[in-house]
């Protein structure tokens, strides 16, 4: 008695020969035969082993890589308008692995944006060079941020050299030139927060495709012998051979970075908590990544993004063989994040708020259409444009948010620029008056701004702000307090106007005492 499977994967031809389609080859056609490579998981380019698809490898490999160090940076900077549009398209290519009936349009889309995931496979012109399979893609997917993190640590050579060698024990090191760098202590303590924000950003950006994964390496499906494959792999035998290497490797990155990053994620929240260093320098500049863009009340709401990652990798990785299940449950896993973002407004811009609600929404439309893709038997061009509509609309108002933070951040700068130049200028002619003490009171400033009750519209009262500085300063600059304090704005605050209503107190302090 035969058994016959369903053929999941694109090489599939058919017919009584049950043969792979050209360019395919192995168990139930899910790899590349020689000769060929894939972009996503289609192999149908031919390697014609020329300098121009060499070049072409270099380049590519080259600009992915360039891309994925990008991504790491705009984490690592707290450029939020852009981390929710990555965040809203990698749960994207998560619904893109949803076992629909997705058409060849979409599933190109699809393949271009699993690059955002980090998944090597996704333009992989080195099949032609190299007997790739799944191992290798296992292996290379699981390292990658360890060898990110190698690489962060080889460009702080000279620091690390110069803090183990010159000035470790030592009180007051001087200065030194190593490699070409100046270092001194402070560069390093400088250099190190750097690193730690650099490596564990990245760890948040390459979370999902780590979990999808670590996952996938514990599902297995009977074939059509009775033998037992890996789903993800499928020249894979389960529970023998290589198989158990993958396991003994995915329980390691399931333990250590799976559950382990939520883990050090919350020690890290939870004792800056404790030793109230939320608003302490050293601790923003390694740690503002994790909580600065929310509200004082939700400084853990990283921690469920991280969940949201994680389980809609869970309906992808343990229901492939479902689409309408992995649907539903795809769509109950949004409608919980939408709902409870909806009640909490996690984030202290209003903007950013609203484009992280978007997204989901989008993410649960798209879903909607794989759906209706799936069961339509008339043409769905329409809901192929409503997709598509969809994904632009999500990115295009992310990129205006973007926009928007970073003129309001240029404003900022250039108010800084004005102030630090009255306050020198004010320095060399009165250096008997305490004007150095307004960089403290504008520290203050941002501090209580931060710490001040956020309306719904996302602006806070002034008086809020002169309130939770009189609470903070402890260090001087009280002279000034009047002056700030008798200013009064015509209506509530942006952040962008705090550094212009200290300029502002300032040169009437300066006046009042030259």
């Amino acid at each position: 008695r035969s058994k016959f499977l369903k053929c999941e994967a694109n090489g599939c031809n058919g017919g009584p020969q049950f043969a792979c389609k050209e360019g395919y080859t192995k168990r139930m056609c899910s790899e590349c035969n020689a000769g060929f490579w894939s972009v996503g998981s289609e192999c149908t380019f031919e390697c014609n082993f020329t300098v121009a698809q060499v070049l072409g490898m270099i380049t590519i490999t080259s600009v992915v890589l360039v891309l994925w160090m990008s991504l790491n940076k705009v984490v690592a900077l707290e450029l939020e308008s852009l981390k929710i549009i990555l965040m809203f398209l990698q749960i994207g290519d998560i619904v893109g692995g949803f076992a629909l009936n997705w058409p060849r349009a979409m599933s190109s889309l699809q393949n271009m944006i699993s690059i955002l995931n980090f998944e090597v496979d996704a333009v992989a012109i080195w099949k032609c060079y190299i007997d790739w399979n799944y191992s290798w893609s296992f292996g290379l997917m699981l390292s990658f941020p360890l060898l990110l993190s190698a690489y962060r640590v080889l460009m702080k050579t000279p620091h690390l050299v110069y803090y183990f060698v010159y000035a470790r024990g030592v009180h007051n090191p001087p200065e030194k030139k190593l490699l070409g760098c100046r270092v001194s202590l402070k560069t390093f303590r400088k250099e190190m927060d750097h690193l730690i924000t650099e490596i564990l950003s990245f760890f948040v950006v390459s979370y999902t495709n780590i979990c999808i994964v670590t996952l996938g390496t514990f599902v297995c499906k009977s074939g059509p012998a009775d033998e037992i494959y890996l789903v993800a792999g499928p020249e894979l035998d389960c529970w023998q051979g290589a198989h158990l290497w993958h396991v003994a490797f995915a329980m390691i990155f399931l333990v250590c970075f799976v559950i382990g990053i939520p883990a050090l994620f919350s020690v890290i929240l939870l004792s800056g908590m404790n030793a109230n260093r939320m608003s302490d320098p050293q601790f923003l500049s390694r740690y503002a990544f994790l909580y600065s863009r929310y509200k004082p009340q939700y400084v853990w709401w990283e921690l469920t993004i991280l969940a949201r990652s994680f389980f809609m990798s869970m309906v992808l990785v343990f229901f492939a063989g479902s689409p309408m299940l992995q649907s539903m449950l795809g769509l109950i896993v949004l409608g919980v994040c939408v709902t409870t973002h909806g009640y909490t407004i996690p984030f202290s811009q209003r903007r950013i708020n609203a484009l992280d609600f978007i997204g989901l929404v989008g993410n649960m439309i798209y879903i909607m259409c794989g759906v209706l893709i799936s069961t339509e038997e008339r043409e769905y061009d329409g809901v192929q444009y409503l997709a598509l509509i969809t994904i632009l609309m999500v990115i295009s108002y992310g990129l205006y948010s973007f926009y928007l933070n970073m003129s309001e951040t240029i404003a900022v700068l250039l108010v800084s620029q004005s102030l630090t130049r009255q306050v020198s200028k004010q320095l060399l002619l009165h250096p008997e008056c305490a004007y150095g003490s307004v960089r403290h009171l504008l520290q203050l400033a941002e501090h209580a701004f931060d710490a001040a009750d956020i309306n719904q519209e996302g602006i806070v009262l002034w008086s809020e702000v002169c309130d939770k500085m009189d609470q903070q300063n402890e260090h001087g600059g009280n002279a000034l307090m009047p002056y700030l304090k008798a200013i009064k704005p015509e209506r509530n605050v942006r952040r962008v106007d705090v550094r212009k209503l200290v300029l502002k107190s300032f040169t009437s302090f300066s006046e009042s005492n030259v």
